[in-house]
């Protein structure tokens, strides 16, 4: 089959949750023997090589001018998202069409909703890996946005991603959620779930737990991650330090903001380590994770990451989302600031328990989120569409 892929930051095992979804989907795909013409829209030419022959990239670049017109003529246009906007102009459209005049595709596999509005118009059959609800990620961050005008900004955006990201699905012939708490929302009758896959840990042999180590995984320049970072500082830190007076947390992510490091400097024992070579050493090395989730969409892979690695993980309900691990014996969750920290404290001191919950973790990954199972999974949705 010729596809084509529409995207707007490239493939990459190593970065963002939507870079590391298509960078296994696409693989997936070429693995399958089919034609990929890969399409990255960006203000930026974007690099990205790739040694199979079946692959071709392309870049549309967007003017700053051209986006900022369309926006400025919309402003007031119930059904075009700001997010949306911000990758879109007529120039790029146009670009597009002539690009999938001269592939004639069979079909186009858009990566993201935002890049939706370029793709709609053309004649191909319109396949969408939404991956998340840009909406109902709006709608959480609105819920505990103190600031009245930027919760009145987020409501309206919130509005208008609903009717956008429904009017996108409507259009496809498949859409893709990676939990089904978002398409849910949506209030969609039909569309694929494919969880979030993590890769197997390498070697479990001659590890040493740092006793009383707690862990906050996620790319600190995503709202959510600091929303949920501040929160677990502000309500729960102090709980957990009266109660273990030597625990310290760390914060393990890439591109966290200046303003982070400076305002944990007034927390004794937390600590902003940014961008590390390896996250499952840290996992590894850590006594418990939490994802106190506050913000956010999707499927956390931080709370799958933290689980692969057998290191128990305390988080909200929000946090949990989709994830059907027994919560009653795996994951802990708590949505006050006692019983989350409560919850952390029993595990660094419970060594039973941790022992359980651990071995728990690592069976449940390995039957139900391993890249190899994932991969299967989307593939079979995928040969199940009649293009």
């Amino acid at each position: 089959m010729n596809i084509a892929i529409l995207a707007n930051r490239p493939p990459d095992p190593a970065a963002k949750g939507d870079q590391i979804d298509l960078y296994h989907k696409l693989n997936s795909l070429l693995g399958e023997g089919h034609q990929i013409h890969l399409i990255l829209v960006s203000f930026k030419a974007i690099k990205y090589s790739h040694p199979n022959p079946l692959l071709s990239v392309e870049t549309i670049r967007l003017s700053f001018f051209g986006v900022f017109l369309f926006l400025f003529q919309n402003i007031f246009n119930k059904r075009i998202p700001f997010q949306v906007a911000l990758f879109f102009s007529r120039s790029a459209q146009r670009v597009l069409s002539q690009k999938l005049m001269d592939i004639s595709p069979d079909c186009i596999f858009i990566n993201g909703s935002r890049l939706g509005l370029l793709a709609l118009g053309n004649s191909y059959p319109l396949l969408t890996n939404f991956i998340d609800s840009l909406s109902l990620n709006f709608h959480r961050r609105a819920l505990i946005e103190k600031n009245l005008f930027l919760k009145f900004f987020l409501k309206v955006e919130e509005r208008r991603l609903f009717l956008y990201e429904n009017y996108l699905a409507k259009n496809s012939i498949a859409s893709w959620f990676v939990s089904n708490v978002d398409k849910k929302f949506l209030k969609l009758n039909s569309a694929f779930i494919t969880p979030v896959g993590v890769d197997k840990v390498s070697s479990r042999t001659n590890l040493i737990r740092e006793s009383n180590t707690i862990i906050f995984t996620g790319n600190m320049n995503y709202r959510p991650n600091l929303d949920a970072v501040y929160f677990f500082i502000e309500n729960i830190w102090p709980l957990i330090k009266k109660g273990l007076p030597s625990v310290k947390f760390l914060i393990v992510g890439r591109m966290p903001p200046s303003s982070l490091s400076k305002y944990v400097k007034r927390h004794p024992s937390v600590y902003v380590l940014g961008e590390v070579v390896s996250l499952s050493e840290y996992l590894n090395k850590a006594s418990v994770a939490v994802a106190p989730m506050v913000s956010g969409s999707g499927m956390q892979l931080k709370i799958l990451e933290s689980m692969r690695c057998g290191t128990p993980i305390v988080c909200t309900r929000l946090g949990i989302g989709d994830i059907q691990a027994d919560r009653l014996s795996s994951i802990f969750i708590a949505d006050t600031p006692g019983k989350f920290a409560e919850s952390v404290i029993s595990l660094l001191t419970n060594h039973d328990l941790w022992s359980t919950i651990s071995n728990y973790n690592i069976n449940y990954i390995h039957k139900h989120h391993s890249r190899a199972y994932i991969n299967q999974l989307f593939l079979k949705q995928f040969s199940s569409i009649n293009i």
